[in-house]
């Protein structure tokens, strides 16, 4: 049948021959059990499946998750120790480098404090020389002695120079508010007598923005450019040299630019590299423009330099911080 599963009566009655209902009645109690799949044990069954396939389900999830986390545990842990022995082997090598770093300059001191003491010896004994010999009658005494004196100098500058480098990594700055036109005006007047001699013009920008920064440092980078710009002049007709500035938004740029010999793209690359010289016949050592870029690096700043080719001048250009932002940033580092 198409019935339900459920308890049923089944009830018939009959009639006489003459079509009247009997009041005899037969009921018949029927039963139609429902398949499996609809009774109530087998719903129950598959509702406890269920619930046991999730939580199985969330078991493995759970436990796949733990083993991942402890898995990256551990290469966390690895990867920390690993960074952890870096950092270790770091500090032991800057420890390491400081320690020599101080062992060189002091070297570096003792060693310049014994040499200048036999120049001066040198350079005394060669001067006593004229007074005890007639130089009139020996030229070329005279001209020995002359060498020896210029030798006695440069060594003696080159001896300086290598102190100041060793001095600057020891040295902090005394920064101040400095008025660029009046430390400008200075390094005019150390090489006044130079410009004189070759007769250059120079001409310094008005009110050029002040600097923080140390004031005998700013000098030493100032008289460096006026100095090169006068010793690698050349035989310029009308040689000048002019100072000026650049505004940004952080920076100030000063440059100063001359019109004499000028550099190579060659000469450019190596121009701050120590002891490199580009003219043999000029007096130096080769260390100026490798020192004021250090000094100018400990300022938060930088040096550039230009030039178009030889026999076209050169534009040296000192990049530092605003006054206003290097004095708020020094504050900060003070308060920190």
């Amino acid at each position: 049948t198409n019935l339900n599963p459920g308890n049923y009566t089944l009830k018939i009655k009959s009639t006489n021959s003459d079509g009247i209902w009997t009041a005899n009645e037969i009921s018949k109690t029927l039963i139609i059990t429902p398949p499996y799949w609809q009774t109530w044990w087998f719903k129950l069954l598959m509702v406890f499946l269920l619930l046991m396939l999730f939580y199985v389900a969330h078991y493995i999830k759970l436990r796949t998750i733990k083993k991942n986390q402890r898995r990256l545990e551990l290469k966390v842990a690895e990867r920390t120790n690993e960074l952890q022995c870096q950092k270790n082997k770091l500090v032991k090598a800057a420890d390491h480098l400081e320690t020599m770093n101080q062992e060189i300059q002091r070297f570096t001191f003792a060693v310049s404090h014994d040499l200048k003491s036999p120049l001066s010896n040198i350079k005394g004994l060669a001067s006593l020389i004229p007074s005890e010999m007639p130089i009139e009658e020996h030229p070329l005494v005279e001209e020995y002695l002359n060498l020896i004196d210029t030798s006695c100098n440069n060594m003696n500058e080159l001896i300086s120079d290598i102190t100041e480098i060793a001095r600057l990594g020891k040295i902090e700055n005394r920064n101040e508010l400095l008025k660029t036109n009046e430390i400008l005006n200075l390094s005019r007047d150390l090489i006044k007598s130079k410009l004189g001699k070759k007769n250059i013009n120079l001409t310094i920008a008005n009110d050029l923005p002040p600097i923080y920064g140390d004031r005998n440092r700013i000098i030493q980078v100032f008289g460096n450019f006026l100095d090169n710009a006068v010793k690698y002049m050349g035989d310029q007709s009308n040689p000048k040299i002019t100072v000026d500035y650049e505004e940004h938004d952080e920076t100030n740029s000063f440059l100063v630019h001359d019109n004499g010999s000028g550099l190579s793209k060659t000469d450019l690359k190596k121009l701050f590299t120590p002891f490199e010289r580009f003219h043999q016949n000029v007096e130096g050592t080769g260390l100026g423009l490798y020192m004021i870029k250090k000094i100018a690096i400990s300022h938060g700043g930088s040096i550039t330099a230009e030039s178009k080719g030889k026999g076209k001048g050169t534009t040296f250009k000192l990049i530092l911080p605003k006054a206003k932002i290097a004095a708020k940033q020094a504050k900060k580092n003070l308060t920190s």
